[in-house]
């Protein structure tokens, strides 16, 4: 219930805990894709490295391109407009899509 609390109640809790929260999870992610790649040069072999990062690469890629800033967007534009959150989503989804060249 806890962990329930933290993250779905933004109003409670002081700004400082869930800034060290979010430190904690960059640093941790940080630490991991340091270490990650480290660890697995030396297990597998020079095939099976390479094609673990061209996987990586073309995710990452994915990954960055596929949202097209929707969700930053949304977290900026959408709170502030709760008396028309449900038309803002249909309107900035809509424009988010126009931009994707078909």
């Amino acid at each position: 219930m806890r962990l329930r609390t933290l993250f779905f109640r933004s109003s409670e809790g002081s700004l400082t805990q869930r800034a060290i929260w979010l430190i904690a999870a960059k640093t941790l992610a940080f630490a991991s894709s340091i270490l990650l790649p480290v660890i697995l040069v030396r297990q597998m072999s020079l095939t099976e490295f390479g094609l673990y990062k061209q996987a990586f690469l073309i995710t990452g890629s994915v990954i960055t391109i596929f949202p097209l800033g929707f969700a930053m967007s949304a977290f900026y534009f959408l709170p502030r407009a709760m008396a028309y959150s449900r038309r803002a989503c249909w309107a900035w989804a809509a424009l988010s899509a126009k931009r994707w060249p078909c």
